[in-house]
């Protein structure tokens, strides 16, 4: 497909460059329970896909690898694929990681002494376990009195060190690791922070890192009147942020509802969006929500004028929002499952006002069936080319459910949909360039900048600059190219985590 097709392709369609139909099902060593959770994009384009893989209540780590095309990645385990026991109980894994240095890092608990105790394993870019993290490639950890559950994402700080949250007795808890997977004990207390919102049950579901060294998390918090969505922000040594909402802490939800934040993203203007799912009144079935507050956590009366959104689906049965991503132009991605007459993949986006989008799919809205009978969605990532990836379970026959993973078209990666470019636009001289190329752009704010250059059909052929950090105002930089690199048209990208423009590039 060449870039123009790309660019006027609906946005929101599955890709059928990626195993031919968009979706890959993936049986994790012939087991009889697969469940993807997370997923991550390699700088290389191949998809590590984590998630739990086993046989009834015999339940291990697993993983696999896919390349850019869908199809599995040989050089990683056997035939693309991983599973490994963390304890002698049950096993799950809830997220993953890239470290620098290509080392793949899976985060989630099992059932230890007391109950669910925190687990992190660190692979080789090969699959195998690290000999040299943990033991063995291996680090559980269990804090008494239940002060610890079940950890559901994870975090790599730019020194190296390893975040995981989620929550227990004494409210969300988080747990920092040393880069060889000891506990880090100058972190919280004896390496555990904790931030309580109520007497009752307190979960972390999410986690992001700030630019400057603080930790956001979110999930839900107890009460007297019901459950409500809680985000806090912690300091770098792991003590609450004071100036952060009302004392750290915020609170909120959907009127008389219970309301359960599942995920969370920042978005380019440090806005909070956390998603999830509400349970009305006299019902069980839970009706997807999103919410969005300020870098400084205050609900967004800019966000569909209270901050708070309904995002039940009219004739649906039930709905529930699992992952979240922020493009960005500060549109929102939310995934999930719908369940109708069957249960689906669900993907929705957002304008950046928290209307609907109708320039996806036309209605903002894609509902994707695996099998005919129960697909759910659990997590999403973006390519660097703006190409979403979602993942998460497919019923592949009685008794028998499989990895699942969906990839959708996007027209954000290469540009603006009508092919125009943006207000940031690469300036890149002389045309068309030979041996070298100097590019000049205006960064508006400090970011961690990426430059490639990228074929006609949106892969990465080459990168100029890699995650390099660059001060607000004009920069100018001059290449040299290589000889390697054929005579034609290309697309030139800058990216960041506050930017991305294209330009065209003509070598000869």
């Amino acid at each position: 497909m060449c870039c123009g097709a790309l660019l006027r392709a609906q946005p929101g369609t599955l890709d059928a460059s990626f195993s031919a139909d968009g979706l890959v099902s993936t049986d994790i060593g012939a087991s009889t329970f697969d469940r993807a959770s997370a997923a991550v994009v390699q700088d290389d384009g191949r998809i590590v896909v984590v998630g739990t893989s086993g046989y009834d209540k015999m339940l291990d780590f697993g993983m696999a690898r896919n390349l850019p095309d869908g199809t599995p990645d040989d050089s990683f385990s056997a035939n693309g694929e991983a599973y490994y026991s963390m304890v002698p109980g049950n096993d799950l894994a809830t997220s993953v990681a890239m470290q620098a240095d290509g080392k793949i890092l899976v985060g989630g608990y099992g059932q230890c002494t007391e109950g669910n105790c925190f687990g992190l394993m660190r692979l080789l870019a090969d699959g195998s376990l690290d000999p040299d993290f943990g033991n063995g490639g291996i680090v559980t950890t269990e804090f008494s009195f239940a002060l610890t559950t079940e950890a559901k994402a994870i975090a790599v700080q730019d020194d190296g060190k390893i975040l995981l949250p989620g929550g227990g007795m004494a409210g969300f808890a988080v747990v920092r690791y040393l880069s060889d997977g000891q506990v880090d004990t100058d972190f919280g207390t004896d390496g555990l922070a904790t931030c309580a919102f109520s007497q009752g049950n307190d979960r972390a579901n999410a986690m992001a890192l700030l630019a400057d060294g603080r930790i956001l998390l979110s999930g839900y918090s107890s009460g007297t009147v019901g459950d409500s969505i809680a985000v806090t922000r912690l300091l770098s040594d792991g003590s609450v942020d004071l100036s952060f909402g009302a004392g750290g802490r915020v609170r909120a939800s959907l009127p008389n509802v219970n309301t359960i934040g599942q995920c969370m993203a920042v978005g380019p203007a440090g806005e909070i969006v956390v998603a999830g799912y509400y349970v009305p009144q006299f019902s069980v079935s839970p009706a997807a929500m999103v919410a969005r507050f300020t870098s400084e956590g205050e609900l967004d009366p800019t966000f569909y004028g209270t901050g708070l959104r309904d995002l039940a689906i009219a004739g649906s049965d039930a709905s529930i929002i699992n992952g979240v991503v922020v493009q960005p132009d500060g549109k929102p991605l939310l995934c999930g499952t719908l369940t109708t007459t069957a249960i689906d993949f669900l993907l929705m986006r957002l304008n950046a006002d928290g209307s609907d989008d109708l320039s996806f799919n036309s209605t903002g809205t894609v509902t994707t069936d695996f099998t005919g009978t129960t697909d759910r969605a659990n997590g999403i990532a973006m390519q660097t080319d703006g190409r979403i990836i979602v993942v998460g379970e497919t019923n592949g026959g009685p008794e028998d459910y499989n990895f699942a993973v969906a990839r959708y078209l996007n027209d954000i990666g290469l540009g603006l949909a009508d092919g125009t470019q943006r207000d940031d636009a690469i300036d890149v001289f002389p045309v068309p360039a030979k041996d070298r190329l100097t590019l000049s752009h205006h960064l508006p704010i400090h970011d961690i900048i990426t430059i490639e250059i990228l074929d006609q059909r949106g892969a990465v052929v080459l990168s100029l600059m890699n995650q390099r950090a660059q001060p607000a105002g004009m920069m100018q930089y001059t290449f040299n190219l290589p000889e390697a690199l054929s005579a034609g048209s290309y697309l030139l990208r800058l990216r960041g985590e506050h930017t991305i423009s294209v330009a065209k590039l003509m070598v000869e």
